[in-house]
């Protein structure tokens, strides 16, 4: 293999990282394209990694960005016009007007590739807020999730409070003995 110190008889010519069909996740893969050691760095540190912000005001962008590109005609105005231009070829037509025929064609295809636009436009658009919304979604569950679970230390800091109060309010040596053994019993679950 490219790269190696190993010889191909010895391992060497190993597909390792994304290459080997043995790798079941990559977090100690030492075959990460150096290009990528930056970035991979980078996201271990952040501590906005699960956080959708970023991802949210980029479609939020995209879709301002969009909604100046909607023409302010409607469709059923689009399609009035294309209505009267062909009228006006089919006129033209009758009556022999070559010249006239061209515009009107020309002006006809220019309203119909308008239209499809602006139908583009608003499918884009549609899809766009679509995409909003299932990320605002998932980043509104995470914060609820977030807010719902708690760290191994405050758990801990929560039950040397109940036993601290338990030690205050329980006088019987016995019951604190007992209450002491299941306290070690619940917390040497915790984390496992």
């Amino acid at each position: 293999m490219t790269g190696s110190v190993k010889c191909r008889k010895h391992g060497g010519a190993t597909p390792r990282g994304l290459g080997s069909k043995n790798l079941k996740h990559g977090r100690y893969s030492k075959a990460l394209p150096h290009r990528w050691i930056a970035r991979y760095r980078a996201a271990i540190t952040d501590t906005d990694l699960l956080s959708l912000t970023s991802e949210i005001a980029v479609i939020d962008a995209i879709i301002d960005e969009r909604l100046r590109l909607v023409d302010e005609e409607t469709s059923a105005h689009i399609w009035k016009k294309i209505e009267a231009k062909a009228t006006e070829f089919s006129q033209a037509r009758d009556a022999a007007d070559a010249e006239k025929m061209k515009t009107s064609m020309e002006d006809l295809l220019d309203l119909v590739y308008a239209g499809a636009q602006q139908r583009q436009n608003e499918r884009d658009l549609v899809s766009m807020l679509d995409s909003r919304r299932k990320l605002v979604e998932s980043q509104r569950k995470a914060l609820v999730e977030s807010e719902q679970t708690m760290t191994y230390d405050q758990v801990m800091t929560v039950f040397t409070a109940v036993i601290a109060a338990v030690r205050e309010n329980v006088k019987s040596p016995i019951e604190l003995a007992t209450l002491q053994k299941e306290f070690t019993r619940i917390t040497s679950t915790i984390g496992h």
